[in-house]
C-alpha cells in the first residue's frame, strides 16, 4: 500500500563498509585506504534523475558527517536513496572517528529522518596503526673500519670482551 510508505519516516537501512548496527552499536569498523563510505536509506531522498555529480552538494542533501575527524572527500548520492563519500586522500592511519547521520535530512517526498534509541544513527570506524619495519642497515664508515665485515645484526661486544645478551653472534670480525 502506497499510503503506507508515504507516512514512514525516512531510516537508514545500510551502510558499507559493513557496521553491525542490528547487534551492537559499539561495533569498530576498519577502513582501509580505497573503502568508500555508503549510506542506504529506505526511501528516495533525491528525485530519479536529479544528479549532483562533482560539487559541493547544497547542506540539506548531505547525508552524513564526521564527528571526530575531517577528511577531505567528495560526497555523492549514487542513487535515489545511497549516499556515498569518497575520500580524496585515502583514509590516513591512526583514525578513530564517528559517521552521524545529518538529523535534518529528509526524504524526496518531505520525510524527516527518524532519530531515536531505537534506530541507530551514528556508525564508528577506525584505520589501522603506522607500522614501520626495518629490513636491513648499512654503513659505510662502519665497513671501512672492519674490513667489510660489520654486521648489523651482531650483538655488541663490551670492552671486557664479553658479548651483549641476544641471539648468536653472525658477525665474522675478529676471526
Amino acid at each position: 500500500d502506497i499510503s503506507e510508505y508515504e507516512t514512514q519516516p525516512l531510516t537508514v537501512i545500510g551502510i558499507t563498509p559493513y557496521v553491525d548496527k542490528v547487534l551492537n552499536t559499539d561495533t569498530v569498523t576498519t577502513l582501509t585506504k580505497g573503502d568508500e563510505i555508503t549510506v542506504i536509506f529506505n526511501k528516495a531522498v533525491i528525485s530519479i534523475g536529479e544528479d549532483y555529480g562533482p560539487g559541493e552538494l547544497p547542506d540539506e542533501l548531505i547525508p552524513f558527517y564526521f564527528d571526530g575527524v575531517e577528511i577531505p572527500g567528495d560526497y555523492r548520492w549514487i542513487t535515489t536513496y545511497m549516499a556515498r563519500f569518497d575520500s580524496q586522500i585515502g583514509w590516513p592511519t591512526d583514525l578513530e572517528f564517528e559517521v552521524k547521520i545529518n538529523p535534518n535530512l529528509k526524504s524526496y517526498d518531505g520525510s524527516e529522518i527518524e532519530i531515536s534509541d531505537d534506530l541507530v544513527t551514528r556508525f564508528k570506524y577506525n584505520t589501522n596503526k603506522q607500522e614501520m619495519s626495518l629490513y636491513s642497515i648499512s654503513s659505510e664508515k662502519a665497513n671501512e673500519l672492519t674490513d667489510n665485515k660489520w654486521n648489523p645484526y651482531t650483538r655488541a661486544l663490551y670492552p671486557d670482551g664479553s658479548w651483549a645478551p641476544g641471539s648468536d653472534n653472525y658477525s665474522s670480525y675478529g676471526e
